[in-house]
């Protein structure tokens, strides 16, 4: 996969294309696509779990360095430049990486780290991860290696003429009226400077620091600026000697190495010095009847022996004589030539050597001598790099089809030396080759000796068939090996297979018919993907059920098309499918797949809803659920629903294929009956919980439990609108709202919320019927009363509420909570003295909650509401004694401390008046006038508590006494 990657992550039409695009601005324009590719993928490649890894061998997709996205389709790749063509980035690898192609639309003329902070994709180790690549990318540049494809001239026009209509263009900027960032005036080493700075903020950057200020030592960025104003004299030259108005300079520049010319120039005059060299060349073409164009034509293949890179005085007699023979000798005639020689060529090595980057050979024509021996006719300049252009490889490729002489040269380059089997032509005319095998051969059992580890069979060719229709060789070279197995080679044949019916044919044999196409990763899908084929032509739903049920009799088959009749037609059969179906993963992924294939869902949900075995199956009743929760979601009203919902449902299952133009959903099949489905097995609690994700399901289930009358009555219905209100009351705006949600009847209704706009109010997303009754009917008070006590946001609200309105205060629960509060406060008292305050009458005391300890122990105050005033002497006798000493909500010995607190307060009136202490609540309650009502209550209180500690006194007593009698006996 590495290999597909390097060849395919960034087209050779985008890097062209860019170059063509900067190079008309003058910025420096030095680009080799398989380099950037190599370098993008060291810093950007992931493995098969997304992660990045060294190891080339496991990459297998590239992350976006901007976006951090997995690219799973190449086509969205573009190049982006780093520093943006607006600001003078050039397309050169230390400013150019792959990436997303909406991120790169996105990004216009931002400054980097601008636009990754904008866009939400800022992340430090990503970013120092992209500094890394700029860095090793100028080592590179510096280093001037390449390994590549160099790029022909009809790429070159066709990506010109797009030049005007590029999207990242200035022009663009002003139609979309976007003024960014400040970048006009940035710089390749502003920017370094800038991502250094923002990585500080991370981590140790010195070694950054160290690598910027080398390049700056190297006068990295002055040779930029030196190559960018020669890119513009070699352009106005090049107009001015050309004499035509024509794009022609743009094409005719590209193909000069900038870095070179400029080295030769050095100390000299560039304009002038440029202008003589290109006189020169100009009297040297006059001079042999040539055209100027022919000179410019063949830049490309001239490098070595090319005056323009040349002080006229270093220019010797046999160098000038090679370049004008190299002009002579056209660039079709080169082709021609080099051919020949190919074909001429002794054995591989001779083409190897042929072939090679930058090859010493000559270009050499033949003659034959007396003895009918070839011998060199002429030799003119060197091949160089010629092979090397696409236009060359593509035409010598398109020859070789026809010509078998030629074919033979280059089959014995590509499959017996290195160089050959390296080169992208020698695995494609590999794997040309080994798919050609596979068609040939005899039967399952020799595929799999092909297909095999360490195959020992010879690449093979073939010359026909002989009489008894047996294949007849052709040619043999090096054994097979592991060739199926490595670089891209799988997936080729993979992806031929789906056109190519013969080669379908023979893999299919062997993935069906061998135990090791049957184990192999191709040969399980194949099976499937066969399996899943057969449902999809199945004449019904039995017919289905006979594919999926266990131990099944039928066989893989595969099929040809329809009769006349619509019946389908069978290709081939293979070995029957017994459990395919229930064994591995197959079930899961044939539901999945079903989602997005159509025709295999309907087949599948004719089972499913039709069949007994499909509708007992796991996958037909998550399917049946399914269909089920989407009518709810497409039913019209909530009478729609309730129907639905109802026992037994008279409803049939029913599946949509869209809306018409009124908005009505279009039916597209319909099954049995519903019946009592909602209330059979795990399906009520299924959608319960789906709501609480699933919006449209919750809406559509809402109207129901909300605005019908069964809806209402449910439990699910109830429950519901009870966590409506709840919800009502925690959103409330303060405690009168609280107040008006909770009076007898309240006016409100039943509303949920979609979130808070700006000013933190929260926006109604539905309203349903009045509340009226409801805090009141039911359990609904005790269940919030209960939920209170765990739930604070909610005990909050109801506080707010109890302790700061007239209709909360009066109310049963808002006494009670008050109560619990202010027992709470005495047991946080600090002392004695605390404890009287708030016990005496007209306390300037808060009533308070807390929200624990600080590490001194002091008590947290959470909130605090009214003052206590009267409330402690008002309700001690009522209320906080009864509920204190004689309740048992408050027996706890948590509160022993608390009712000591309440006693010593006693006891201190008792010291003032200097009368005896009480040693307990009952000699005080003695003390108490008994004719007052409220002692008579709080008497009556305390007799029902003696009566209950009586009797279970007696109760103990009389456990014993059984006990004792079973172990006598």
């Amino acid at each position: 996969m590495y290999e597909y990657l390097v060849e395919h992550l960034v087209s050779i039409n985008q890097v062209v294309f860019n170059l063509n695009r900067t190079t008309d601005k003058g910025l420096i324009s030095e680009l080799y696509r398989k380099q950037l590719n190599k370098l993008a993928l060291k810093y950007f490649g992931v493995d098969k779990n997304g992660n990045y890894t060294d190891k080339l061998e496991d990459i297998v997709a590239y992350r976006c360095p901007y976006s951090n996205k997995i690219i799973t389709d190449l086509s969205k790749v573009q190049l982006e430049h780093i520093l943006p063509v607006s600001c003078k980035g050039g397309t050169v690898i230390f400013n150019c990486i792959p990436v997303l192609g909406d991120a790169n639309s996105s990004k216009h003329d931002k400054h980097l780290i601008e636009w990754l902070y904008w866009k939400g994709h800022f992340d430090y180790k990503n970013l120092d991860r992209i500094l890394n690549y700029i860095f090793e990318a100028y080592d590179l540049y510096i280093e001037g290696s390449i390994d590549d494809d160099t790029y022909d001239d009809g790429l070159i026009s066709a990506g010109y003429s797009e030049i005007q209509n590029d999207d990242l263009s200035v022009n663009e900027l002003k139609q979309l009226n976007k003024v960014w960032s400040n970048n006009n005036n940035i710089t390749y080493y502003q920017l370094l400077l800038d991502i250094i700075s923002e990585l500080s903020n991370y981590k140790d950057v010195s070694e950054y620091n160290k690598k910027l200020q080398n390049l700056e030592k190297q006068g990295v960025f002055g040779e930029i600026n030196e190559i960018e104003e020669l890119i513009k004299t070699v352009q106005t030259n090049f107009k001015e000697i050309l004499s035509e108005d024509s794009m022609a300079y743009l094409k005719y520049s590209m193909k000069i190495d900038m870095k070179r010319l400029l080295k030769s120039l050095k100390n000299n005059n560039y304009k002038e010095e440029l202008m003589k060299r290109l006189n020169y060349i100009k009297e040297l073409i006059n001079e042999n009847k040539l055209f100027l164009n022919d000179y410019f034509r063949n830049l490309a293949t001239i490098e070595a022996i090319n005056p323009i890179y040349f002080n006229l005085d270093e220019i010797h007699e046999e160098a000038k004589n090679e370049f004008v023979e190299s002009i002579k000798t056209g660039y079709d005639i080169k082709v021609l030539m080099l051919i020949d020689m190919i074909k001429h060529a002794k054995d591989a090595d001779a083409v190897a050597e042929l072939l090679k980057a930058k090859s010493t050979q000559n270009f050499t024509t033949y003659k034959k001598d007396t003895k009918g021996e070839w011998v060199i006719d002429k030799e003119y300049g060197k091949i160089g790099t010629f092979y090397d252009k696409i236009q060359t490889k593509n035409a010598i490729q398109e020859l070789s089809k026809t010509d078998l002489e030629l074919k033979d040269k280059l089959d014995e380059y590509y499959m017996t030396t290195k160089g050959g089997q390296k080169s992208n032509e020698g695995t494609k005319r590999r794997q040309e080759i080994f798919i050609n095998m596979i068609k040939h051969a005899k039967d399952a059992d020799a595929v799999a000796e092909l297909l095999k580890h360490g195959g020992t069979q010879k690449f093979t060719t073939y010359k026909g068939q002989d009489e008894n229709g047996e294949w007849i060789i052709d040619k043999e070279y090096a054994k097979i090996g592991n060739f199926y197995q490595s670089g891209q080679t799988k997936q080729v044949i993979q992806e031929l297979s789906k056109t190519d019916l013969e080669l379908r044919d023979k893999l299919d044999e062997y993935y069906m018919t061998t135990a090791s196409g049957q184990q192999s990763v191709e040969g399980n899908k194949r099976r499937r993907e066969i399996f899943i084929d057969m449902i999809k032509h199945a004449k019904d739903a039995d017919a289905v059920a006979e594919l999926l049920k266990q131990g099944s009799t039928q066989k893989f088959t595969t099929y040809k098309g329809q009769d006349e009749n619509g019946e389908w037609i069978i290709d081939k059969e293979y070995a029957k499918i017994g459990n395919y179906y229930h064994y591995g993963e197959r079930k899961e992924v044939i539901q999945e797949l079903s989602k997005t294939d159509l025709e295999l869902r309907n087949k599948m949900d004719e089972y499913f809803m039709n069949t007994k075995s499909g509708q007992k199956s796991n996958e037909g009743i998550s399917r049946r659920r399914e269909i089920f929760i989407d009518m709810i979601k497409h039913a019209k009203d909530a009478d729609a629903v309730a129907e639905l919902l109802k026992l037994p449902s008279t409803q049939k299952f029913t599946t949509y294929k869209g809306q018409d133009e009124n908005g009505e959903w279009i039916i597209d099949k319909e099954y049995a009956k519903i019946g009592n489905y909602f209330d059979n097995g795990q399906t009520k609690q299924v959608i319960q919980e789906l709501s609480k994700a699933d919006l449209e399901l919750r809406n559509k289930i809402d109207e129901y439990y909300v605005n019908t009358e069964s809806g209402q009555k449910t439990i699910e219905g109830n429950k519901r609108r009870r966590e409506i209100f709840i919800e009502m009351i925690k959103h409330a705006k303060d405690a009168d709202e609280v107040a008006e949600l909770l009076k007898l009847p309240s006016t409100q209704k039943f509303t949920t919320y979609k979130g808070q706009d700006e000013n933190g109010e929260w926006i109604i997303d539905k309203e349903y019927a009045k509340i009226g009754n409801f805090y009141q009917s039911g359990q609904t008070k005790q269940v919030i009363q209960e939920l209170s006590k765990t739930d604070l946001e909610l005990r909050d609200k109801l506080d707010e509420y109890y302790m700061t309105t007239a209709s909360g205060q009066q109310s049963v629960e808002g006494n009670k909570r008050r109560r619990e509060i202010f027992i709470d406060m005495i047991k946080h008292a600090k002392d004695a003295d605390a404890v009287a305050e708030l016990l005496k009458q007209g306390s300037t005391q808060k009533f308070t909650t807390y929200k624990g300890q600080d590490t001194n122990g002091e008590w947290i105050i959470d909130k605090e509401y009214a003052e206590i005033k009267n409330f402690g002497s008002d309700n001690k006798l009522k209320h906080i004694i009864p509920f204190l000493f004689f309740s048992k909500e408050y027996e706890s010995s948590d509160y022993d401390a608390v009712r000591d607190r309440v006693m010593a307060d006693i006891n201190r009136l008792q010291k003032k008046h200097k009368s005896p202490e009480f040693k307990n609540i009952y000699e005080y309650i003695l003390s108490l006038d008994a004719s007052k009502k409220e002692v008579k209550d709080l008497i009556k209180v305390r007799d029902e508590y003696f009566a209950r500690r009586d009797a279970l006194i007696e109760e103990n007593e009389r456990l014993k006494q059984d006990n004792g009698a079973r172990r006598i006996a």
